[in-house]
């Protein structure tokens, strides 16, 4: 007899985890299918949105989800995902995350690279014929600021004249027609306040007032073979694998969201709270098969515990761009400044919703497109051609369908594996997180 039938509590706890999740994706897919979420234009959203100044707390609890569904499934999974804390997360707005929704669940999937960083490297910088490696930049200016007299190393163009120099620290001087900063926003901002400011150049001052809106966060990511980051039943390993602390122990605690789990608490010196985020695993072999099924291969972000020093393979901080309501305005205002000076600006930041890679790619392409148009040539990018709302517009029986689809997905997962993951009874870090806290 299936375990679940003796534990009707547990029943009726991933019941009420799966009616919310149901909510979740009719909401997001009806109010997609209205266009209320992200517009892609001017503006990010319609004005007469419901969703209009809504952050994810006000929609969480202006909605009536359950604090099961917001603690133990909603919050670790898109904390994760934006690897953000759960408060920067509720300070998400509402259109963002939901547009993520529409698009992505029930049965979106993941891409992964299956060959490596370098490869990719490769295959992008092909094209381009010169290329700078351990090259320190210290300044970008415009050419109207008196600089070094090291002749111009690129080749003027028939179409517009070179505008900008870059000088690195060891004085060395090359000129461009355009430069694109396809770096963090607060870097390029710390960039641009670094250089000398030509007379003249108002474009530089709005520019870095404008890059100074996008908020980042600080991780930390962790390559390892230290399997007790990991549930301790190897068969419920999965892709990603998500582990949470609150104020009551592991998963599900009260404090998620209050003073108890980090609110009103700065970020810890070292970059993140580990009370107030969700640790993220990636489980390699999966994706890469050549690893085989031997060695786990694991990276960790955020981790609450550190993994096994003699099994750690490399670590590293990174940050991360979070959404405001402003930073969703500035995106507005960053296209406003596009191309002052001959300076444009890509990245996961420069695109609307959740930052991610996709965002890195749309953005470039379309600034790369703007800078043909200047210079005579044309761009085509097939897969962005008939624009991004009409990705997740679809009609009535759209949505009727992903409620019927999600329901029966999720009844045929309670019969299955009903087990709510804890990681006080699945995990095997229990004891030393228990002793490091």
């Amino acid at each position: 007899m299936p375990d679940f039938l003796y534990r009707p509590a547990t029943l009726l706890r991933s019941a009420r985890v799966a009616k919310d999740y149901i909510r979740l994706l009719v909401l997001a897919k009806s109010y997609a299918n209205a266009g209320y979420l992200l517009t892609f234009e001017e503006g990010q959203i319609r004005p007469d949105s419901p969703l209009y100044g809504w952050t994810m707390q006000d929609f969480l609890s202006r909605k009536g989800f359950g604090k099961e569904f917001a603690k133990e499934a909603f919050v670790p999974l898109f904390s994760g995902l934006c690897t953000c804390s759960f408060d920067a997360l509720m300070e998400f707005p509402a259109a963002v995350v939901l547009e993520y929704v529409a698009r992505n669940m029930p049965f979106g999937k993941m891409s992964f690279v299956s060959s490596s960083i370098q490869a990719v490297c490769t295959a992008l910088s092909k094209p381009i014929h010169t290329i700078f490696l351990s090259t320190s930049v210290r300044s970008i200016h415009s050419l109207n600021t008196p600089t070094s007299k090291t002749p111009p190393s690129t080749p003027s163009s028939p179409h517009s004249p070179l505008q900008l120099a870059i000088e690195t620290d060891t004085g060395e001087v090359r000129k461009y027609h355009h430069v694109i900063f396809a770096t963090q926003a607060n870097q390029a901002a710390r960039i641009l306040k670094q250089s000398r400011f030509a007379k003249g150049d108002k474009g530089l001052l709005k520019q870095v007032g404008v890059l100074e809106r996008f908020p980042y966060r600080k991780s930390l990511v962790v390559c390892h073979t230290d399997e007790d980051v990991m549930p301790r039943e190897r068969d419920r390993w999965r892709c990603l694998n998500f582990a949470t602390v609150g104020g009551n122990g592991w998963v599900g605690g009260d404090g998620v969201g209050s003073e108890e789990s980090g609110r009103g608490r700065s970020e810890a010196a070292e970059g993140y709270d580990p009370l107030n985020v969700s640790q993220c695993t990636h489980f390699f072999n999966l994706t890469l098969p050549q690893l085989g099924s031997g060695k786990a291969y694991l990276q960790t972000t955020n981790p609450i515990t550190l993994p096994d020093p003699e099994k750690t393979l490399s670590a590293s901080w990174f940050e991360r761009a979070t959404v405001t309501w402003d930073s969703m305005m500035a995106v507005d205002g960053l296209e406003g400044v596009q191309g002052l000076g001959g300076r444009w600006f890509v990245g996961s930041y420069a695109w609307p919703g959740i930052p991610l890679l996709e965002g890195c790619v749309a953005s470039g392409a379309r600034v790369i497109g703007r800078i043909g148009e200047l210079e005579g040539f044309k761009v085509g990018v097939p897969w962005a051609e008939g624009g991004e709302k009409d990705n997740v517009r679809g009609g009535f029986w759209g949505v009727v369908l992903a409620w019927v689809l999600a329901w029966l997905w999720w009844f045929l997962r309670v019969l299955v594996e009903l087990r709510v993951l804890r990681a006080d009874s699945d995990f095997k870090t229990e004891d030393r997180v228990r002793k490091d806290l």
